[in-house]
């Protein structure tokens, strides 16, 4: 799970739960700071302090795939 610290900080922040280190920081000037945490018990520690909220994927609208098209054919010369 994608978890965003809301706290941000020049060169982001490092947190360590229970032995596992964790770098909420931006991948880009601007954007959130987030982690990616996969520990259950990690995520529901990170979502039970208010600075730490989840980041939820956007969504996404499907695609349509094309139809194949059929081959064009010159008329034939008389």
């Amino acid at each position: 799970m994608l978890i965003e610290l809301t706290i941000r900080r020049p060169h982001g922040t490092r947190v360590n739960v229970l032995g596992t280190p964790y770098h909420f920081t931006a991948k880009a000037e601007g954007e959130p700071h987030v982690a990616e945490v996969f520990e259950p018990a990690h995520i529901e520690h990170f979502l039970s302090i208010r600075a730490f909220r989840e980041i939820k994927p956007p969504a996404v609208a499907p695609v349509r795939a094309e139809q194949p098209r059929k081959p064009v054919r010159s008329p034939k010369a008389a």
